[in-house]
């Protein structure tokens, strides 16, 4: 007992092993996880029923005369592209993703509240608090889903630009792999953004509840960066973010792509066990 008090005395309060830290840290929201990733596959799957309508049957009848190969020409009909642009875009308008994209940060929020309840920490009415927080990760998001899939619509065009003398089938091959890394970015958007949200919650959150500390805890497998690893179990402050790469760059849990490390708290009572 008395090393215990002079450790804390000290700032050198025992960590809790990893393996308890662990299993008790917030974990990401699922349910917040599994609705955005439904809802971009499903965007993602109207948009390559648009591209499959409008330009599939453009390369037919673009096809050489015995129909086995994409003319030079094919590029050239503006109007079905700007077609597949302006129908794109309509997908894309943002009334049309605020709801889902709102629907997914109610999910989180509700999520990050009940695992900070369930380490028997005391939040504050943070609610009001929280808005310009999710209002930012929302237009944010709205920004992301435009910027993908105008990104995708490009790279379909320089697909079509190569194809001239393709064969229409060797070209629609190529177009339905394009359509394929479409939806697997969307997924990856999808996670990589609640993982984000569920990051800056967890700051925002224990922030407001007074907790100054926590302990840097990563998942604990090979997909773990080596920078983060070197980080796992290390105190850290929230005011300081400690350096999260060989550039210098700071964050915290969360902050990089696909990152799913996590922030224990520091709380005395915590700290006991």
């Amino acid at each position: 007992m008395a090393s215990r008090l002079l450790a804390r005395a000290r700032g050198r309060a025992r960590i809790p092993p990893r393996a308890a830290r662990y299993a008790r840290s917030p974990k990401t929201p699922a349910g917040a996880l599994i609705a955005y990733r439904t809802f971009l596959r499903k965007l993602a799957t109207r948009y390559a029923y648009t591209v499959r309508e409008i330009l599939f049957p453009a390369l037919a009848a673009f096809a050489s005369d015995d129909g086995s190969r994409v003319r030079a020409d094919a590029r050239k009909d503006d109007e079905v592209l700007r077609k597949l642009w302006t129908t794109v875009a309509g997908l894309t308008e943002a009334p049309r993703l605020r709801r889902s994209v709102d629907g997914v940060s109610d999910k989180a929020q509700r999520h990050s509240r009940s695992e900070l309840k369930r380490l028997g920490i005391k939040l504050k009415d943070t609610r009001p608090e929280l808005a310009p927080l999710v209002e930012r990760w929302r237009d944010r998001n709205l920004s992301l889903i435009r910027s993908l899939f105008e990104r995708q619509l490009s790279k379909l065009d320089r697909v079509l630009e190569r194809g001239e003398g393709l064969r229409v089938e060797a070209l629609q091959e190529q177009i339905e792999e394009r359509l394929g890394v479409t939806r697997s970015k969307a997924e990856l958007l999808a996670r990589d953004q609640v993982l984000k949200l569920n990051g800056e919650l967890t700051h925002h959150l224990q922030v407001s509840a007074g907790i100054e500390e926590y302990i840097w805890t990563t998942g604990g497998d090979e997909r773990v960066r080596e920078s983060h690893a070197s980080l796992d179990g290390t105190r850290q402050r929230w005011e300081t973010p400690p350096v999260v790469s060989n550039d210098g760059r700071t964050g915290h849990p969360g902050d990089d792509f696909q990152c799913r490390c996590t922030a224990f708290p520091v709380l005395p009572e915590l700290e006991e066990t």
